[in-house]
């Protein structure tokens, strides 16, 4: 809990809009740069900005994939087999 305070009283009101209720209470943003902004306000969470499956337009913050932080894959190719997977339904 305390660590929402922390996190909330460094986002700006702007940036944060609410929460999403399909995505189980996620914090949602309204563009990408905003999103992206929150990530870096959590150091060392390594957090990237994805797009919010239920509402176009939303953005919300995960952790990357271990792969991806320990150098063993890129993220643009961890991406595009997310979309890939997504593209044929699993």
């Amino acid at each position: 809990m305390a660590h929402r305070a922390r996190f909330a009283k460094r986002t700006p009101d702007r940036a944060l809009v609410g929460n999403c209720g399909p995505c189980g209470g996620k914090r949602r943003y309204p563009n990408r740069r905003t999103a992206q902004a929150a990530a870096k306000q959590t150091p060392g969470a390594h957090m990237t900005a994805y797009r919010c499956p239920h509402w176009p337009g939303w953005w919300h913050l995960g952790h990357m994939p271990r792969s991806v932080v320990r150098g063993r894959e890129a993220k643009a190719s961890f991406q595009a087999r997310v979309e890939r997977r997504r593209e044929a339904g699993q």
